[in-house]
């Protein structure tokens, strides 16, 4: 009998040991899963980050050749204005 309830014990502890490992196992994988998860979303902020700051770069170079329009035919105007006035 004492043989019986040995094994018993020593396969209930061996049963014990691999869902431990398995516990383990699992709560590592979520953990990289949880990782991989905002890595990921930290890449997608710094690429929203980037496309935003792009976009203003345009933005600013388009103003800034409106502008360069605007104040070349501003001093033609001037120019044909002052011609007139000779």
């Amino acid at each position: 009998m004492l043989v019986a309830e040995e094994e018993t014990e020593k396969n209930r502890q061996a049963k014990q040991r691999r869902l431990q490992a398995q516990h383990r196992l699992e709560d590592l994988m979520n953990l990289i899963e949880e990782e991989h998860r905002q890595r990921n979303e930290r890449v997608q902020t710094l690429s929203n980050s980037a496309k935003n700051k792009q976009d203003a770069i345009d933005r600013r170079l388009a103003r800034v050749a409106r502008q360069h329009v605007i104040s070349e035919a501003a001093a033609n105007e001037n120019k044909d204005s002052n011609e007139l006035k000779m």
